[in-house]
């Protein structure tokens, strides 16, 4: 009887180490698995993402560059040689660079002045310009650079078309310009504020009434990534 018993163990016991050891490779199998479709997943959509947009780090006062890992090609920033009137700056762009110059109002007497790539987009003496109180914006295609819109958000009454605009008119990695004129803070709720922080903001919820601010962020931009 013992023997038959011990005989009966160890049957019973190899059958058990055999499905132990199937139920092991099934768990490597399964992690494995997992583990690769995550990292492949995660680089293409990395791969896709970077493919889509160029990110832009600050460079020198009043220029931004490409980051390293995203360098633009030439064409994409073709820029007229002279800048218009209103959109000189001191420092000489390199060709890989994009010269900007961003005024917000002072007062109710100084209006906004926002200028990209040489080209004059804001401006109170502009003719078709939109300026205003509030918020005044321009946003470009975060891959061609090209022109999307260029609005005024009366951001002292309310927030609605502004929240709108920075949810649903613009994709991942287009560029925004704000520049404040007169009181830009008082309309702005909790949801503006923290899709501000989404273009990259670290200050947009210290400024108080009247504060002056301006900003280039880009959407999908990390935290305190804008300038």
């Amino acid at each position: 009887m013992r023997k038959c018993k011990r005989a009966i163990h160890r049957h019973f016991g190899g059958v058990g180490n055999f499905f132990a050891m199937l139920i092991l490779v099934a768990i490597s199998v399964l992690f494995i698995n997992t583990y690769v479709l995550t990292k492949r997943d995660d680089s293409d959509e990395i791969s896709n993402e970077r493919s889509n947009r160029v990110v832009l780090v600050y460079s020198h006062n009043q220029t931004i560059k490409p980051s390293k890992n995203e360098p633009i090609e030439p064409q994409r920033i073709t820029r007229p040689a002279v800048p218009d009137v209103g959109c000189e700056i001191d420092e000489k762009c390199s060709d890989d660079s994009i010269p900007y110059k961003v005024v917000s109002g002072d007062g109710i007497d100084k209006y906004p002045v926002i200028c990209f790539n040489n080209k004059l987009l804001v401006h109170k003496n502009l003719k078709d310009s939109k300026v205003g109180r509030g918020v005044n914006l321009v946003a470009f295609d975060g891959k061609t650079f090209e022109l999307k819109l260029t609005e005024t958000f009366d951001t002292y009454i309310e927030e609605t078309f502004f929240l709108r605009t920075l949810k649903l008119n613009l994709n991942d990695g287009d560029i925004v310009i704000l520049s404040s004129f007169d009181e830009m803070t008082y309309g702005l709720k909790e949801a503006s504020l923290s899709i501000l922080e989404k273009y990259g903001s670290q200050l947009i919820k210290v400024i108080k009434f009247r504060d002056s601010f301006v900003m280039i962020g880009q959407k999908g931009l990390a935290r305190g990534k804008a300038i």
